[in-house]
């Protein structure tokens, strides 16, 4: 049996589920597919971890109308100890009707509950619902990133060298080097890339991390593939700065997309900040294009 904290209101009913149930997760995804349709967008879900919720998490918020569908949602999801990123949605038809203001006010008391002091909103360029909610806040961009995805017509053998990078699989007995690379690639507290490291390893086999060695056993950083129904994202990619401007990470970035289509992958995708030149310069030489942008903002929490 699934317990939830609720609360009455004229325009439906919001819960906080102790347990995602299979059929909760299923609405979420319905939901999700009108809003996108509706608007042209694509919403960044982060369905792994929707789909691997603990019972007892209290990061999903459901708003169901008076014959209990569900027409709004709202997300917690965290990659730092202190933060968590904000994936929220309302029914096309059930808008401007203070959904989403509920949902917000909700998630903010349980996120201070929690222990975070910062939420970081996502909202697609170019959703003008989304983009106008953000506006009522009052706060500024933070940063963007591109989504991108790769031209199955770049010819990856054309510009490949023997650099005599290899990756290898990582499982759980591996924990402890693949926090250290998160550590050195991303300047990572120890505390929040063993949050990160621990995540992706729970989603395997679907997440995948793949260390990166040179000839000599030396790593020199690490590469995380998610493969989902016939279609692979890319992210979690480092290289340690002694490494960096070496051509290291081209040649790792091109080995995962081989493994990935030699598993009969071909829609590959990853996201980039816009800022990041250095990124988006070996993302287009690896055959990526930008299909759309993410703006993400900051909102401190007390």
């Amino acid at each position: 049996m699934t317990e939830s904290t609720s609360a009455h209101s004229p325009i439906g009913q919001w819960m906080l589920p102790q347990e995602m149930s299979a059929d909760m997760k299923i609405e979420i995804h319905e939901l999700a597919h009108v809003c996108n349709q509706y608007e042209g967008i694509s919403l960044k879900l982060h369905i792994s971890m929707l789909e691997n919720r603990k019972p007892g998490e209290r990061r999903d918020f459901l708003w169901r109308d008076s014959e209990g569908t569900l027409v709004g949602y709202l997300g917690l999801n965290s990659f730092e100890t202190d933060s968590a990123e904000v994936v929220a949605m309302v029914h096309p038809d059930q808008r401007r009707q203070g959904i989403m203001t509920e949902l917000f006010k909700t998630a903010k008391v349980e996120a201070a509950a929690q222990g975070m002091s910062k939420l970081i909103l996502i909202c697609p360029e170019n959703s003008a619902s989304g983009q106008a909610y953000i506006n009522s806040l009052e706060i500024q961009r933070s940063f963007s990133e591109y989504v991108m995805k790769w031209s199955e017509s770049d010819d990856l053998g054309k510009q490949a060298d023997k650099s005599g990078i290899s990756l290898r699989f990582c499982g759980a007995t591996e924990r402890e080097l693949i926090i250290t690379l998160d550590m050195g690639g991303y300047d990572m507290p120890r505390e929040d890339a063993e949050l990160y490291v621990d995540q992706v390893l729970e989603n395997s086999p679907e997440d995948r991390i793949y260390a990166a060695f040179q000839e000599d056993g030396q790593p020199i950083g690490k590469i995380c593939i998610q493969l989902k129904e016939g279609a692979a994202f890319i992210f979690g990619f480092s290289v340690l700065p002694e490494w960096r401007g070496q051509g290291f990470g081209r040649n790792i970035l091109r080995e995962s997309i081989q493994l990935v289509r030699s598993e009969g992958c071909t829609s590959i995708r990853l996201e980039v900040e816009c800022e990041n030149r250095n990124a988006l310069g070996l993302y287009h030489s690896c055959g990526f294009r930008e299909t759309a942008v993410q703006d993400y903002f900051n909102y401190g929490i007390s």
